[in-house]
């Protein structure tokens, strides 16, 4: 049945009103042709993401009601010990709460539950508690229903139409990354007619109330002039907001900036430095990038080793890119020890994703190993990709 049926019929009239009339506040843009997924980013996907990007924006989360300043802290507290899957301790924080019917307490019980491991056996309680919650006017309870319908998870349905219902609520409700999700439908025109107009009101909403996500989105679309007048200047603002509230996509993002001079003056150390924050969270691009300022001496100097390094930790990611480069640095033995073996391995990685370059490289490199060589980069190669199931 449809989660939607349990909502109380007034409290969805009047959410439906209240984001109508935040919608007519949004700004009248000129609609603008579709464009390429340039920075080929989504709002976060899942609700242990979510958590992870709302450890930048903790002072922009809404809670039911009006807690006071003690219980706000209560409640961070309990947020943040599930953020690090400390379920035992968020539990004994909230537990007693929700079952008195707390709003907020109830939410935070799901969040547990459904990190919990085997979510799906918890999630008939979670849905109820994120029900109960959403009901009593929790923004997050309300959100995070609409997560589980968007994406389909823990073996539910997707279900876009329901979800847009459920980022409305929340976002009627303040909050910060629900008009961020809208964003990212309406420009995609994703279970709604795309509008451009529509998604830049949502996504300058997200901004204003914290989501580093849409603060970078907003960079963006400045940069690019996408239903915006294009102004590299803001975008460079917006942008470097993103960045400083730990986006690693934001920091990237900066760094080529200031590589290239785009609406900021070149700083190429000032380049590695929003990259090496970007690595530090383990994002994949962040170390081809760094691989390839080093290769190709961005900075001033040259340093193979050191390209070769970040070209293999994101390689070992999963980076396809990062997978041929690795394998054109041990072909040619370039800040690595020369290995035809491991080269015909990595490009075998990179094909495997569909990465031209590799495939071409890959039959090349196939046809000049001997006999006993080419079995063992075949059988090492085959234990690779088995180590990688999901690439």
């Amino acid at each position: 049945m449809s989660i939607i049926a349990s909502f109380p019929r007034w409290r969805a009239v009047t959410l439906a009103l209240l984001s109508i009339a935040a919608l007519a506040t949004a700004p009248a843009v000129a609609a603008t042709p579709a464009e390429s997924d340039r920075d080929g980013s989504t709002p976060f996907r899942g609700l242990v993401e979510l958590t992870e990007l709302q450890r930048h924006t903790l002072e922009h989360l809404p809670w039911s009601g009006t807690p006071s300043a003690e219980r706000v802290a209560q409640l961070r507290a309990a947020w943040k010990a599930m953020t690090v899957h400390d379920g035992e301790t968020a539990r004994t924080m909230v537990e007693a709460d929700a079952k008195a019917g707390d709003a907020n307490a109830e939410f935070l019980l799901a969040g547990v539950l459904l990190d919990e491991l085997g979510p799906n056996e918890h999630y008939a309680e979670a849905e109820a508690l994120l029900l109960k919650s959403a009901n009593q006017g929790q923004p997050t309870a309300a959100y995070w229903l609409g997560r589980i319908r968007d994406v389909g998870m823990y073996n539910q349905p997707p279900d876009k139409a329901e979800a847009i219902y459920w980022y409305r609520m929340a976002d009627a409700l303040g909050h910060p990354e629900a008009p961020a999700q809208l964003c990212w439908l309406y420009d995609r025109g994703v279970g709604v007619q795309r509008d451009v107009q529509q998604a830049l009101g949502y996504c300058r909403r997200a901004a204003e109330r914290g989501s580093a996500w849409a603060m970078n989105r907003m960079g963006y679309m400045y940069s690019w002039g996408i239903a915006l007048p294009r102004d590299q200047e803001k975008g460079f603002e917006w942008t470097m907001k993103a960045a400083v509230a730990g986006l690693p996509l934001a920091e990237r993002n900066i760094a080529m900036r200031y590589l290239h001079g785009t609406g900021v003056q070149p700083d190429p150390v000032a380049a590695i430095e929003w990259l090496s924050r970007a690595a530090d969270q383990g994002d994949a691009q962040a170390y081809l990038e760094l691989g390839t300022i080093y290769r190709d001496g961005l900075t001033g100097t040259v340093d193979l080793p050191k390209a070769a390094m970040w070209f293999y930790q994101a390689a070992e990611k999963g980076n396809a890119a990062a997978q041929y480069e690795f394998g054109v640095a041990l072909e040619a033995g370039r800040g690595v020890n020369k290995d035809d073996v491991r080269a015909y391995v990595y490009y075998s990685l990179a094909a495997l994703q569909g990465y031209a370059k590799a495939e071409g490289a890959l039959a090349r490199l196939k046809a000049s190993l001997k006999g006993d060589q080419l079995d063992r980069a075949a059988h090492m190669a085959d234990a690779a990709r088995s180590r990688r199931p999901n690439e």
